[in-house]
């Protein structure tokens, strides 16, 4: 029966239920600012960087098998691409060593035609996603507390990149224009640093990347949500206050 509706539908019509299906729901993620990857731009960019994934992936194996470290990783570093069951979000298969709600920030980024400025990731850990988002030109900073992976290993491991300088000791001074929080819970974060409060509230800040899950319920009153990968992130854009 579902099968001749279908097939009605289309011979009196031209229009194609499942078509119709997805306009509609094309047009509610629209009204609720939420985005559609853009798949083109993304498999171009790993295209351009087709050996990165691999090292990252290569690199990361070396840490975790290191046993000259104190290193206690847990899941989410150990299945960093699977961690939470969050690709099951993604629309196509990731090709990148990241983990999904990262995938969002590059894909956003790419969106915009050679972002300029400076990008923060507090709670960087190793540091995989500044080191994608190096490639797109933009200047690179990664934070983090180290409850899980020494200093000394973040540094090794960013050093392999050409990428030792863009780990920051504190939060001291950095003005940055984009800043992510992902895979970290937002309130643990304002409850013991409060740097990251001050961050967030410096006017140079353009957009916050927020984690779906980690940050849920988050409201400022200079930002406002701009766009959203669903359960994936949630990206803010600085307001003005009237």
């Amino acid at each position: 029966m579902k099968d001749l509706v279908k097939a009605i539908v289309k011979y009196t019509t031209g229009w194609d239920l499942n078509g119709i299906r997805t306009r509609i729901r094309f047009r509610f993620d629209l009204l609720h600012n939420r985005i559609v990857f853009n798949q083109k731009k993304v498999f171009e960019f790993h295209r351009q960087t087709p050996l990165l994934s691999e090292q990252i992936a290569k690199r990361s194996k070396e840490v975790y098998r290191d046993p000259s470290t104190d290193n206690r990783f847990g899941d989410f570093f150990l299945n960093t691409t699977s961690y939470g069951g969050r690709y099951r979000y993604l629309p196509f298969e990731n090709p990148f060593f990241l983990y999904p709600p990262n995938v969002g920030i590059l894909d956003y980024l790419l969106r915009e035609n050679d972002p300029k400025g400076v990008f923060l990731d507090i709670g960087c850990g190793l540091g995989y996603s500044i080191i994608y988002l190096s490639q797109l030109g933009l200047s690179v900073h990664g934070f983090d507390e180290f409850q899980q992976v020494s200093k000394a290993s973040v540094i090794d491991f960013l050093e392999g990149f050409s990428l030792r300088e863009s780990l920051l000791d504190n939060l001291n001074g950095i003005e940055p224009n984009f800043i992510s929080i992902v895979g970290v819970p937002l309130d643990d974060l304002e409850t013991d640093n409060d740097d990251v409060k001050q961050l967030i509230n410096k006017p140079c800040v353009r957009l916050l990347f927020l984690d779906a899950y980690f940050c849920r319920g988050f409201s400022h009153p200079h930002y406002k949500i701009k766009r959203t990968y669903k359960e994936l992130l949630n990206v803010y854009e600085r307001v003005a206050i009237r």
